[in-house]
């Protein structure tokens, strides 16, 4: 009892990391930075404990990058003569995403007694799919749906309206293109995690694709991003399956897991769409491109109608070059702004690469882009049986910004914070890994 116990809270603690939010009797703090808070001090203990003194070459290179950025931003305003500084704290953000890995990474092991990666990933697996069932109850439950929004404070914490007028479901902490990056992370995380099973574990097989199902379904119902992450995993999973061909039987018990529990899931939803009106409305537009593309002959969706009116780019080089210093609605940051009005944001887009080009122009986003590849090359060193996962990761964080700006570092934090593999933990995992893909 007292293992299921410790196990359900730290689900509760990485979800705190993985979907920070407000307490509404504790405003202007959230558990992302409680958890950051509670990470200076461990480290700081845990290093004194050690000796530690020394930084090693890694932790500075993206050390630097990170205050590159905050660099890049800071000048931009300052060429400007702007007051957004919204990227220019970038180093700060940075590290307070890293603290708060580090404050459940140790959390879980200092409960459980070890952590490694296997253990690291199955905990954000256990977040999604219980953000997607929180989402369902809160979207069911009236009486939960007011408790929540009672106790949680923030936009994505009340009920969001589409343009339409539909309702979108939302978790604690857990809502709309931010849920849906993280959703996709972790899908691509669970495809690697499913290909590490062993021939025998049936049941730890059979979890984690019903896991991949749940967060898939009802994550695409928070925000159809999802949807990107289980591309990327199916095609994590079938670069591995096709390298070599040995465990041929292991693959095919695989594949035949996979399209059962798949089936199974289609089945049920099937009579749900038919039966339950709510069910109706969130797998339309959970898969409203699909259904578009299957009822009209081609894929529309209300995002990408909204999408296309976004693309309008700089028209000086100044801008192309260093920006204009706008990242969120000027009429709203900068007192001092006399220029055009914009009812979003500036330039009236939200397309993550425009954004980043008229904040901090091409200097910035090359600055920017240079640091997450950074960040996953050092990964790929950490723990390379996870190596495609995270270029894919990485991929995925560039192809989301064709939408929003968003960034996926908080899970490349995570996994910062994971000790490294050892030769011991290498060897081990060669004898579960169906195949090693060599890149």
């Amino acid at each position: 009892m007292s293992r299921w116990l410790s196990s359900i809270a730290l689900v509760i603690i990485t979800s705190f990391f993985l979907f920070p939010f407000e307490f509404t009797f504790l405003p202007g703090v959230n558990t992302k930075m409680a958890l950051a808070a509670l990470g200076v001090c461990m480290f700081g203990f845990n290093h004194l404990k050690e000796g530690r003194q020394s930084i090693k070459k890694e932790e500075i290179e993206l050390l630097v990058l990170a205050s590159l950025v905050s660099v890049v931003s800071f000048l931009s305003a300052v060429i400007n003569n702007t007051h957004d500084m919204t990227y220019a704290g970038y180093i700060i953000s940075m590290l307070v995403w890293v603290f708060g890995a580090y404050a459940v990474i140790e959390l879980i092991r200092l409960i459980q007694g070890d952590v490694n990666i296997t253990t690291a990933s199955r905990y954000l697996v256990a977040v999604c799919v219980f953000q997607c069932v929180i989402a369902l109850v809160i979207d069911n439950s009236p009486a939960f749906k007011d408790l929540v929004n009672r106790y949680v404070a923030g936009m994505g914490f009340i009920d969001m309206q589409r343009l339409d007028g539909t309702e979108r479901l939302y978790g604690i902490g857990c809502s709309l293109d931010v849920a849906g990056t993280r959703f996709a992370a972790v899908l691509v995380i669970l495809s690697q995690l499913l290909l590490y099973t062993k021939k025998d574990d049936t049941l730890t097989r059979y979890l984690y694709i019903l896991a991949f199902f749940v967060i898939v379904l009802v994550g695409d119902m928070i925000s159809r991003t999802t949807i990107l992450g289980a591309a990327l995993a199916v095609l994590l999973f079938v670069l591995h399956m096709n390298q070599r061909t040995s465990q041929q039987s292991k693959k095919r018990s695989i594949i035949t897991n996979f399209l059962s529990i798949g089936l199974a899931v289609v089945a049920i939803s099937v009579v749900l769409y038919n039966t339950n009106p709510v069910f109706h409305r969130n797998v339309r537009f959970a898969f409203e491109g699909f259904f578009s593309l299957a009822e009209k002959g081609s894929w529309e969706t209300n995002s990408n109608t909204i999408l296309k009116n976004m693309v309008v780019f700089p028209e000086s080089l100044k801008t192309w070059i260093i920006g204009d210093a706008y990242m969120v609605n000027p009429h709203s940051s900068d007192p001092y702004y006399v220029g055009q009005f914009y009812h979003g944001f500036y330039k009236n887009t939200d397309i993550g690469y425009l954004r980043f080009v008229f904040y901090f122009g091409i200097v910035g986003l090359l600055v920017f882009s240079w640091f997450f590849v950074a960040v996953c090359r050092q990964l790929m060193k950490r723990f390379p049986h996870y190596k495609l996962a995270f270029i894919l990761i990485t991929l995925l964080n560039f192809i989301i910004w064709f939408k929003v700006s968003t960034d996926i570092f908080l899970i490349m934090a995570y996994y910062l914070c994971v000790p490294k593999e050892g030769p011991e933990q290498l060897v081990q995992n060669e004898t579960n890994l169906p195949d090693q893909l060599t890149l």
